[in-house]
């Protein structure tokens, strides 16, 4: 699914003239270019006998808070059908992604992973037959595209498509001004530069039309330039690390590091390999097979023991 027939790209391309300080970070709404800081919860800042109680009190109220907070990303019982054939992909998945939280999507081929990525952005492909997709609490499952993007879902496509005749500026200025943002062009040249500079795409490619000419590894990287200057708060990132070299995995596992520490964000990995789950923090790995969840574990554990076994092994979920 592409953002440009998302936005529906109209009109006039914007000049756009990188800047001799283009790497210079500056403010597009995310932390690792803002250098926000933590907060650290009060009672933790207790003297002597009082610091014990007041981490104990502190570790009460977040475990409170953690059973009372709305997941980013709530799928529940979520059934999908492709429409052309009727055939049944999902069948009653269910997920829950809390802010700052980083979950793996792994399985076989064809057991539907590239199916729910679409399925959450809302592709014309496919059709919910059951089940409901939340995002901050909001049902979007009957949602468009456009307004499930408004809402701060993103979606890093698998093979990003070349669009000729539309260059990046204007997808990327058409995109954040149908979202409400500040789309004017210096601005936005600025920012463009800086978060493009920070995931180290090379700043003579952001004057072409969008994937022009880019290697496999280059177009990954300006999937997620795209979700850092639409400041999405969930991004779904479906085999982002084939095509990237080793200093491409690096630099993206920083941004999708950074992505799921800023507030009210997680991210969700599909992939079938352990190159960048070992660059991020993980938090939950599942195995989609059948449609559904069939086995989950937190940290990384579950993805080391299937690249030992794969998914038919000891470790595995069974045919």
């Amino acid at each position: 699914m592409q953002l440009l027939s998302a936005f529906g790209l109209l009109g006039t391309p914007h000049p756009f003239a990188p800047t001799e300080n283009g790497g210079v970070p500056v403010d597009v709404g995310f932390p690792w270019l803002d250098g926000a800081h933590r907060m650290v919860p009060a009672a933790a800042w207790g003297v002597g006998i009082g610091l014990l109680a007041g981490l104990t009190a502190a570790s009460r109220l977040s475990r409170s808070q953690a059973q009372r907070r709305t997941p980013v990303l709530e799928v529940s019982g979520l059934s999908a059908e492709v429409v052309a054939s009727g055939s049944r992909i999902l069948d009653n998945f269910s997920l829950s992604v809390y802010e700052g939280e980083l979950h793996v999507l792994m399985g076989p081929n064809g057991c539907g992973k590239s199916t729910l990525a679409k399925v959450l952005a809302g592709h014309p492909d496919y059709v919910v037959t059951g089940g409901s997709i939340k995002l901050h609490g909001n049902e979007i499952r009957d949602w468009d595209v456009e307004d499930r993007s408004r809402q701060g879902l993103f979606l890093a496509l698998q093979a990003p498509p070349e669009v000729p005749g539309v260059p990046y500026f204007e997808l990327m200025s058409q995109a954040i001004s149908s979202s409400g943002g500040d789309a004017a062009p210096i601005p936005l040249a600025s920012r463009f530069a800086a978060v493009a500079n920070h995931v180290g795409v090379r700043q003579e490619l952001l004057s072409r039309c969008v994937n022009d000419g880019f290697s496999g590894g280059e177009r990954k990287r300006m999937e997620i330039v795209q979700g850092m200057m639409l400041n999405s708060s969930f991004g779904v990132f479906d085999e982002l690390d084939s095509g990237l070299d080793v200093d491409g995995l690096r630099q993206v596992a920083a941004c999708l590091t950074d992505w799921r520490g800023a507030p009210g964000k997680g991210v969700l990995i599909i992939t079938h390999y352990l190159q960048l789950l070992d660059l991020v923090p993980v938090d939950w790995v599942h195995v989609l097979q059948n449609g559904r969840i069939m086995k989950s574990e937190q940290g990384v554990a579950l993805a080391n023991k299937l690249a030992r076994t794969g998914f038919l092994g000891d470790e595995g979920v069974g045919p």
